[in-house]
Order: C-alpha cells, then sequence, then structure tokens
C-alpha cells in the first residue's frame, strides 16, 4: 500500500505530515479495487443467470454452485469456476494483459470458495471443491487452478491435503501487492485424474 512504500523512502517525521493523504489513497485504492471485483463477479455471473446451464461458460462468464439449508434457504457455502488464462493473475491484477497475437492456454479457474463458520470442519469445503473439479472435468480439462492466501497457513494445508501443488514461480510481484493492497496469493495446480 501506499504507507508502506512511502515508509521505505521518507523520514518518521515527514510519514507524520504525509500519513492522513497516504491514508486517503490506500482507502481509494482499496474502493477501486473491491468495485472492480464486484463489478468482474457481476458480469461473470450475469451472464451465466441469463442463461443457466452445466456446459462451459462463454468467454468471461462463469458457473457458482452454491450449497443452501433447506430449511432455512439460507446460503451456507459457494464456489466459482470459470475459465481463465493461464497466468497466476488474480481478477483486478493491475499488470498488462495478454498480448493479442500470443494468447496463454485456458485452464479451469475455482475461486471464491467460502464455508459459513458455523458450518465450517464439517467436509462441506472438501465436498463443495470437489464438485467444483468435477466440473471442470466435465468441461474437459485435465487440471484445475485457484489462489489461495499465502499467510494463511491452514488454508495452504486444505489445499495440500487435496494434493493442490503450490506455484509460487507464478506469484504477483511485490510492486502489484503494493500498488493494489492486496495480499499475496499463491497459484495452485491440481491434475484431475482422479475426478470422475
Amino acid at each position: 500500500d501506499a504507507l508502506t512504500l512511502a515508509a521505505e523512502e521518507f523520514s518518521e517525521a515527514e510519514m507524520e505530515a504525509m500519513r492522513p493523504v497516504l491514508s486517503r489513497v490506500n482507502g481509494q485504492l482499496r474502493r477501486f479495487t473491491r468495485t472492480m471485483l464486484f463489478l468482474q463477479a457481476n458480469g461473470r455471473c450475469g451472464e451465466r443467470l441469463r442463461s443457466p446451464s452445466l456446459e462451459p461458460p462463454p468467454s468471461g462468464g462463469s458457473l457458482m454452485i452454491c450449497v443452501h439449508k433447506p430449511a432455512t434457504g439460507e446460503i451456507v457455502g459457494v464456489v466459482e469456476v470459470s475459465i481463465e488464462p493461464k497466468d497466476g493473475r488474480v481478477p483486478g491484477d493491475i499488470r498488462p494483459l495478454e498480448l493479442p497475437w500470443s494468447p496463454l492456454p485456458r485452464v479451469a479457474y475455482i475461486s471464491n470458495l467460502a464455508v459459513a463458520s458455523q458450518e465450517r470442519k464439517r467436509g462441506l469445503g472438501t465436498r463443495m471443491l470437489r464438485a467444483a473439479e468435477g466440473l471442470a472435468a466435465r468441461w474437459g480439462f485435465e487440471e484445475v487452478y485457484l489462489h489461495a492466501d499465502s499467510e494463511k497457513s491452514e488454508l495452504l494445508g486444505f489445499y495440500a491435503k487435496q494434493e493442490y501443488v503450490q506455484l509460487p514461480e507464478l506469484d504477483a510481484p511485490e510492486w502489484v501487492i503494493a500498488f493494489s493492497g492486496r495480499k499475496q496469493t499463491r497459484y495452485h495446480c491440481r491434475k484431475l485424474d482422479d475426478v470422475a
């Protein structure tokens, strides 16, 4: 973030003077990033809602799997599956896009896996992950990719247990992390040999 970048270059007295402005810059960057993520998710899921099916999504589309409690209708888990470039980027990444004359291969990408706190540690996350992988296999993919927060060891352990291999060579550069105000995430891959 802007405060972290500035702290490396300025004295504490200079930082005191700049802190209010830099805090506002950080807030604006955070709002911008959240707005972009919202618009992208809305665009991806909105297209799927207009023409629901289990077929591979059209360009830029995705499929969201939701689990709810039948008695209350409360959503207790979600996971999104889309087809993305194999580049290690998260949605909203600010690096230049791929060159049109050398497109990257497209891969099945799992994102936004979330389970309500009261439903965790019961296997729901694993079952949802397997459902997303099964969908990717149905679409003809032999492997699937996802990101996980690099600072959450429990989450990294969960994906390791699910046979996901970390791909640190595709981590976002530090300048991207600092500029966007996001946490570092790690790209992972899993072969779908055993998914039916």
